[in-house]
């Protein structure tokens, strides 16, 4: 499945950095993480990708993230 190849390219990224630009947050982590936010639709489950897991939890415990998580609305 595509789905699973592209979450392996992830996950090897971010086995060579904390962020998918490099040491730093960028814009790359910002535009993938909505992606990644919809894993459980996707059918996905993170722990086969623990560095993506790691990754994605650092960024929904960021409190910009949680402040906009808290204005969306649910589809």
């Amino acid at each position: 499945m595509e789905t699973q190849r592209l979450y392996g390219v992830l996950n090897h990224r971010l086995e060579a950095s904390p962020w998918l630009g490099g040491d730093h947050y960028s814009i790359a982590d910002i535009a993938a993480w909505p992606w990644v936010n919809n894993h459980v639709r996707q059918r996905i489950d993170l722990a086969n990708y623990p560095a993506v897991h790691n990754w994605y939890e650092r960024i929904k415990q960021r409190p910009a993230t949680i402040e906009a998580m808290l204005k969306i609305q649910p589809y």
